[in-house]
């Protein structure tokens, strides 16, 4: 995609990677408490992109639960796999 504004132009490149893969590799991951850096850097993605299209969606079909629900950008945040999820899914 091409992108020109105002004396700035540029280039979009979308990869097409799979973000079901991404998925399970992150519940596979968060096995064991895992911090949102920690996350990204296994990812090695953005943390934009891991937030809002990994881990958000995951939280938010209950695949994946927060250790502190109320603090959601808490730096001692924790993702951890739903033990209901692993049931359901084995």
């Amino acid at each position: 995609m091409f992108i020109s504004r105002r004396g700035e132009f540029k280039v979009i490149i979308k990869n097409d990677y799979n973000d079901l893969d991404l998925e399970t590799k992150v519940l596979n991951y968060c096995k064991t408490p895992r911090t949102r850096d920690e996350i990204i850097n296994f990812l090695d993605k953005s943390c934009y992109y891991v937030m809002s299209q990994i881990v958000i969606p995951l939280v938010e079909s209950s695949k994946l639960k927060m250790t502190i629900p109320n603090k959601p950008k808490s730096p001692k945040q924790n993702m951890l796999l739903m033990i209901s999820y692993v049931m359901c899914s084995s």
